[in-house]
């Protein structure tokens, strides 16, 4: 007998109708009886840490479910799966998109859903938060017995990483951390491209004349040659050292209003974006976060450090979860 991998699967929304990052809640709850029938057991961080130390079971099935953001609908369409199948997740907090009101809705009917996208950029602008999780509901959840409640950071937004891909223009392409990226409101001609998660790495913005010239432009055509040869089309916007003290205080100030507001003391961290560097991994252990998640797709196995737990995205589907757990878990 072999020593068993263990899928960590990562879930953002469940609803009653599949989105972009939501699952069904009826694919949801047929995935978690699989798995209950199948003879997993649900982890939480208690039972991970306990497994990284050697004192369970390497040849058991293990499963661990993390939710990110801490999405309201979590509460009224995973919690009463979970309750069903006596399972547990891990809830990752971002303490940035926290419904600020006063509320706890009694249930499903009093929860109005919004499309993943706007509600992201709304969130971001706080503008409305309501697709989000109250204090007082993360109260409730954790008080539950159900929900492992760690930290997804402070901030959950992104930066330019690089122009080498770019996936359009605004204001056709949009994305809801450009404001953020661009350091000013989205200009028509502003480039859609690949965004890093600012944990990972100092902010850089778009180089002033790069800016210039894409205003200038008379179509998309010709500001994807003009992104394509400009020469330095990022530029610093922090230096390392104003990196290092951004990033220990968003981690810190996570950590603390967890404790303050739900007696959390969480000691995992679940990347933002799933970006990271060893300079913000170091940050992170010596703000006390004693496991950290990645968003790297694979099992996992014993002997993996424990600051780089790999996650698989769930399916969307109990048939593409079953593919997934039959060719990748059985065998370490």
């Amino acid at each position: 007998m072999r020593k068993k991998r263990i899928p960590v699967l990562l879930y953002h929304r469940v609803l009653p109708s599949e989105t972009k990052l939501g699952i069904s809640a009826a694919v949801f709850e047929k995935q978690i009886a699989y798995l209950k029938d199948s003879g997993y057991i649900f982890m939480d961080s208690k039972l991970l840490s306990e497994w990284f130390a050697g004192g369970l079971d390497y040849f058991q099935k293990y499963v661990l479910l993390t939710f990110d953001d801490a999405w309201a609908d979590n509460l009224f369409f995973a919690s009463p799966v979970l309750e069903k199948f006596s399972a547990r997740a891990i809830l990752a907090v971002c303490s940035s998109f926290v419904n600020s009101d006063s509320m706890q809705r009694r249930d499903a009917g009093s929860f109005k859903i919004e499309d993943d996208r706007e509600s992201l950029g709304k969130a971001v602008r706080r503008e409305d938060k309501s697709q989000f999780l109250s204090w007082e509901e993360l109260l409730k959840m954790k008080n539950s017995g159900l929900w492992d409640i760690q930290s997804h950071g402070t901030t959950h937004l992104g930066a330019y990483a690089n122009l080498r891909k770019i996936r359009g223009f605004y204001p056709s392409e949009w994305h809801w951390t450009m404001d953020f990226a661009l350091g000013e409101a989205p200009f028509p001609g502003a480039p859609r491209a690949e965004f890093r998660g600012i944990l990972s790495a100092p902010v850089r913005r778009l180089a002033p004349e790069l800016k210039e010239k894409l205003k200038g432009a008379k179509n998309n055509g010709e500001r994807k040659k003009i992104c394509k040869y400009f020469k330095s089309p990022l530029i610093s916007a922090e230096s390392d050292g104003e990196f290092e003290t951004r990033v220990k205080n968003d981690l810190i100030s996570s950590r603390k209003e967890l404790g303050e507001k739900l007696e959390s003391d969480a000691k995992c961290l679940i990347w933002p974006w799933g970006h990271f560097s060893e300079k913000s991994e170091k940050i992170a252990v010596d703000c006390g976060f004693e496991m950290i998640f990645t968003t790297e797709r694979k099992m996992l196995s014993p002997g993996m450090s424990p600051l780089r737990i790999p996650r698989i995205a769930a399916p969307s589907s109990l048939e593409k979860l079953k593919s997934k757990l039959n060719r990748s878990f059985l065998l370490f």
